[in-house]
């Protein structure tokens, strides 16, 4: 049995019985797999050795053919995102729902809250800057908010290339290192959504750029294909 480092932060409330209280973040992470936290507040960290070479190898295999436009809004095209991606329920098969269950495991929630896209960016593509919390009008519509964000580079992507995932508020830039996901609560420890966490997938100036999005809702997440 894997040793699990336990890292806890404590925000003025009881965390018991293994039940997720919304201001108590809480990790359990295998040792194989390496925390570097590059900000506390948003709290963003990297996890290296998130997804093993044959996780990836089998994610990109079963979403190539499903690979479609990249939408926003209500399911629109446009040029402020201008990746290709596809949706997978967490319980696909049995790698994706233990790639699901890994990652809301590590904030102390069970795979039925987890809502999954893989997306490829080529040559020039991005996405404009964004949150990834859902505006009050969706959240009354899904059911849920995306209490986190997992992201999870499935390719490397050289510094000349850029590409990287930018916060423009707090200067911040991360390039797609492979096999490592980039964690960050889009809400704060008052359940406010944190305007902090605005980010963009930078123009791709060569190559390709893959990555599969995590976001852990605070209720169960209900697949539409």
């Amino acid at each position: 049995m894997k040793k699990l480092l336990v890292i806890c932060v404590l925000l003025n409330i009881q965390y018991s019985y293994g039940v997720h209280k919304p201001d108590y973040f809480f990790q359990m992470i295998p040792e194989t797999i390496r925390v570097e936290q590059l900000y506390a507040q948003p709290l963003i960290f990297l996890l290296h050795n998130f997804i093993s070479p044959q996780e990836v190898n089998h994610v990109k295999k079963i979403v190539q053919p499903r690979l479609c436009r990249s939408l926003i809004g209500e399911n629109q095209e446009s040029s402020y995102r201008t990746s290709s991606s596809t949706e997978l329920p967490y319980n696909e098969d049995t790698i994706i729902k233990m790639i699901a269950q890994r990652a809301a495991k590590m904030v102390g929630y069970p795979a039925s809250h987890v809502e999954l896209q893989v997306v490829r960016y080529q040559k020039e593509q991005q996405y404009k800057q964004h949150w990834d919390y859902y505006p009050d009008d969706i959240v009354k519509r899904v059911g849920s908010q995306r209490i986190y964000t997992f992201f999870v580079y499935l390719s490397d992507v050289p510094d000349s290339a850029q590409g990287g995932t930018y916060f423009p508020k707090l200067k911040l830039t991360i390039q797609p290192q492979k096999y490592t996901a980039a964690v960050w609560r889009n809400v704060n420890a008052a359940q406010k959504t944190d305007e902090y966490t605005l980010h963009a997938g930078l123009p791709l100036k060569t190559g390709e750029k893959w990555g599969m999005n995590i976001w852990i809702h605070d209720k169960p997440y209900t697949f539409t294909s």
